[in-house]
């Protein structure tokens, strides 16, 4: 019936959005499937899904990599996180490596509810950007795309291809904890870059030093990827004083979340460089 076949194709569809972040997708278009010929929306899903692959691929890739070496699942119910028996509230939910939490949508619906497990989070998506939740507070999408469902772990630097906007080039988006005052975060990245070979590059953060540090692995190979701009997102009470030179995206309550948007100009940064960012003035 036309309402059957209706419903598995949403089902197919958001099934292809966790396919979509395994760590290899391979795509098959020599046939086109019925299913997808005849449903307007199909091709939107997939379009926006592949997206939000290449924006994130950095991390999919470092994480199936950590995951191989560790032996901890790539993907494992949210539930695990948890000391303590299987959570029915968060049978929808995945975390893809150690710091991306997944909201699966199942059901046809115009918006999501969405419960975070335990441990404080940032959004992906709307309707703010990087917006910070503490775990067991609920969060309503309006939107129920892919890029929507996604939350990282606080305290995260990570790496995105803004391929869109500026092919060849990279985001470094950071995400500081919530504290007065914020201490110093870092993380070690692997890439596979090229084709060529696995590279490495630490990236630390420091507010009460005021830079950004990248010490990139000493490698002879070209670098490929360049630094377009440096995105810091950090919550705050509403009577601090963060200083001039930052983007309020206040949600009503007692909180607001500051944007530190860094452009990189001038002479170009090489993702696996090694510079710093001096964050002492307004961001540029």
């Amino acid at each position: 019936p036309p309402e059957t076949e209706a419903t598995q194709t949403y089902i197919c569809n958001r099934w292809s959005e966790l396919s979509i972040l395994m760590p290899y997708v391979i795509m098959d278009n020599s046939t086109e499937p019925k299913v997808l010929t005849e449903n307007l929306n199909a091709g939107r899903f997939i379009k926006n899904n592949l997206n939000v692959r290449q924006t994130w691929r950095f991390y999919l890739e470092e994480a199936f990599m950590r995951s191989a070496k560790t032996g901890v699942p790539f993907v494992y119910p949210a539930n695990m996180l948890m000391n303590e028996d299987m959570d029915a509230d968060y049978e929808n939910a995945v975390m893809i490596g150690e710091d991306m939490f997944y909201w699966v949508v199942l059901e046809e619906t115009s918006g999501v509810t969405i419960l975070l497990p335990p441990g404080n989070w940032y959004s992906n998506g709307g309707p703010t950007l990087a917006e910070y939740y503490t775990g067991g507070s609920s969060h309503t999408s309006a939107s129920t795309d892919l890029g929507n469902l996604l939350f990282f772990k606080e305290g995260g630097v990570y790496v995105l291809d803004d391929f869109q906007d500026n092919p060849g080039y990279v985001i470094v988006r950071i995400y500081m904890p919530y504290t007065v005052l914020p201490i110093p975060i870092s993380r070690s990245f692997q890439f596979y870059e090229n084709g060529a070979e696995w590279r490495t590059v630490d990236i630390s953060i420091s507010i009460a030093n005021k830079v950004i540090t990248f010490e990139g692995d000493g490698s002879d190979v070209a670098d490929t990827y360049k630094v377009s701009k440096i995105e810091v997102y950090l919550w705050h009470e509403v009577d601090s004083d963060p200083g001039a030179g930052v983007t309020y995206n206040g949600r009503g309550d007692s909180k607001y979340n500051i944007e530190f948007d860094y452009i990189v100009s001038g002479e170009e940064k090489m993702l696996f460089g090694d510079w710093t960012q001096d964050i002492s003035s307004s961001p540029q």
